[in-house]
């Protein structure tokens, strides 16, 4: 089945599934609605969190929570999408810990605020 087929049911159970890896892949699913999002965005495994970096640009607001995620390394993989809206990278060039954007800045958005 193409992951853009999985109906929104199944996707909800991945969701909530105690395996974490069934969450990672719902996480990352571009057809997630954002309910279902905004429930992974809050997930207390590190590794499910990380699979929401690369969600649509329609789903940007998963993407502003997930800016002010304690984890330095989801950081950085926002950073380093290239659909990440400016207003989401200003955020993150302001983060104190600059580890999150050494690494392969996204610097297509806004060359500018990486000097």
């Amino acid at each position: 089945m193409n992951e853009n087929n999985i109906p929104v049911e199944q996707l909800r159970q991945m969701a909530q599934s105690e395996d974490k890896a069934a969450r990672y892949k719902a996480a990352q699913n571009p057809a997630t609605p954002v309910g279902i999002l905004r429930i992974l965005e809050k997930d207390e495994d590190k590794y499910v969190r990380y699979g929401l970096r690369k969600i649509p640009p329609r789903r940007w607001d998963a993407l502003r929570v997930l800016a002010g995620n304690g984890d330095w390394w989801i950081r950085r993989a926002l950073a380093r999408n290239p659909a990440v809206p400016r207003d989401i990278l200003l955020l993150l060039v302001e983060d104190a810990d600059r580890l999150a954007l050494v690494k392969k800045p996204n610097t297509a958005a806004n060359p500018a605020m990486y000097r």
